[in-house]
């Protein structure tokens, strides 16, 4: 989990509770955790992976054995202050959370030895499998490269503007649902995200994808968009921008921000996507371009959807339609439906929802819909059956 966290806030553990007072026992102060046996609703399917703290594994729904599950399971006892408090970070970012391109999360349960997090289980494989593998080594075309990076930066906008700073972005953190689909990308282990900006300083991170500023133990929003600089540049070249004999070399020439150019134009990239690059691998944080500002990049506005007139076909404006005529009560089992909704569904839905979406915040707002229907000019009739004051 990295140091990146305090021992604030931590509560002391007694494992020799009653079971009575177990939710007294809880890392959390917050009533967050479930003490009931998580067994009871999910069913064992196999193991995904392992780590220095815990493992990760599949579950399948015991109701609707098609939803599929990936349970994070740490042990208590290997955990000391810091990776509590990274847990607690984690949990709590995680909550606040609801995007098409971040990991959903779902819930929690702990025993007094063990914490069990729920979360939304990627059946794609991650971006860097896909740049390293030589079996089924990806050639992604510009285009391609920029669909990926726009989903990225929505995510990553959606972070910032609530004050989270990833801290930990790099290929092995952004799965696919569908490899075939570059904007079904998730963002994951938001292990080092912090909310806000901490007093204490702590190296955290991977080195490759470090900003310079975060060699020193600070961070920024900016960090976040070096680190995004950095993953272009391993999937246009297959290399790392700052490579070294060994992690302190890597650091050094990360201070320095020196990368080999040259080789950018061997590829006989366009000058968009170079200048894409030098301005988010710039050394000065202040300098480095910012998420909001990213989608006005000439690069970014060459492939973007919403560089286009937008059109909204009769199945969005239907579904629309019925959603503004239901309550709150029918709003939230329209919710519980989409997160039993099969893979297809769902990108269907993403893909609606990205169209709306034009300012890239990842939250729709009644302009932003009305803003859609004079762009695909629908008749006033038809925004009227909407009835979009509804939907404030």
């Amino acid at each position: 989990m990295g140091n990146c966290c305090s021992s604030r806030d931590i509560i002391v553990i007694n494992h020799n509770m009653p079971t009575r007072r177990r939710r007294r026992s809880s890392i959390f102060k917050e009533n967050i955790t479930k003490f009931s046996d998580y067994k009871k609703k999910y069913e064992y399917i196999s193991l995904i992976g392992s780590g220095g703290f815990g493992k990760v594994r599949l579950y399948h729904d015991k109701v609707f054995n098609n939803l599929k599950y990936a349970i994070k399971t740490l042990k208590k006892d290997l955990l000391n202050a810091h990776n509590i408090q990274c847990i607690i970070d984690e949990v709590k970012i995680l909550r606040s959370m609801d995007h098409p391109n971040i990991v959903k999360y779902f819930e929690t349960y702990e025993e007094n030895n063990f914490i069990h997090i729920v979360m939304e289980y990627i059946p794609g494989k991650h971006l860097f499998d896909l740049i390293t593998n030589k079996k089924t080594k990806k050639k992604f075309s510009e285009q391609e490269i920029c669909l990926l990076i726009i989903s990225i930066l929505r995510a990553v906008l959606f972070l910032h503007s609530s004050n989270i700073i990833h801290r930990d972005l790099k290929p092995e953190n952004i799965l696919f649902s569908n490899t075939e689909d570059f904007t079904s990308v998730k963002l994951i282990d938001f292990g080092l995200s912090v909310l806000g900006k901490k007093n204490e300083k702590y190296r955290v991170g991977s080195p490759y994808y470090m900003a310079p500023e975060m060699i020193d133990g600070n961070y920024s929003k900016a960090s976040d968009m070096w680190s995004i600089g950095v993953i272009i540049y391993l999937i246009l070249t297959g290399r790392q921008p700052f490579e070294g004999i060994d992690q302190n070399d890597v650091y050094s020439k990360i201070a320095k921000g020196i990368y080999d150019k040259k080789i950018l134009k061997d590829y006989k990239l366009s000058n968009e996507i170079r200048d894409f690059i030098s301005k988010l691998l710039v050394v000065k944080e202040s300098d480095r371009m910012k998420s909001e500002n990213a989608f006005e990049h000439p690069w970014i506005c060459k492939y973007s959807s919403h560089n286009s007139t937008v059109i909204i076909n009769d199945s969005i404006l239907d579904s629309l339609r019925k959603f503004s005529k239901n309550n709150i009560l029918q709003k939230e089992i329209l919710f519980y439906l989409a997160k039993i909704s099969n893979e297809k569904e769902i990108l269907e839905l993403k893909k609606a929802f990205d169209e709306l979406d034009y300012k890239n915040t990842g939250i729709l707002q009644l302009s932003e819909i009305e803003g859609i229907f004079k762009k695909s000019n629908i008749f006033a009739s038809k925004v009227k059956i909407l009835n979009l004051n509804n939907f404030c």
